[in-house]
């Protein structure tokens, strides 16, 4: 089941759709929704095997928004990095970091 699974991925992301982004979604919602589940669920316990309590920012009612804002933070200045180090093709979304010298072409 794992490898037709990745297989369909692969055939409608990319030969299908015939696109990358169609391709990055499907990715994106196989893979990264399965773990953001597993990292929100926590580890249980040692000794009862019950999940531990979240504390700090994730616990209370809207502590899902902070962990997946968080997230959306992370995962934006990533892309922020790469258009900076290496793309440079989005300066209207990510400038932050637009100065830093183009490492793809350095060598």
């Amino acid at each position: 089941m794992l490898l037709a699974g990745t297989a369909v991925l692969w055939y409608v992301g990319i030969v299908w759709c015939n696109g990358d982004l169609a391709f990055t979604l499907l990715n994106v919602v196989l893979h990264g929704v399965p773990y953001l589940a597993l990292v929100w669920q926590g580890r249980p316990a040692a000794a009862t095997g019950a999940p531990v309590p979240r504390r700090g920012p994730w616990a209370g009612k809207y502590g899902w928004l902070a962990f997946l804002g968080l997230i959306g933070l992370f995962a934006y200045l990533e892309e922020e990095l790469w258009d900076g180090l290496v793309w440079g093709e989005h300066a209207a979304v990510f400038s932050w970091f637009q100065a830093l010298p183009d490492v793809s072409r350095a060598a």
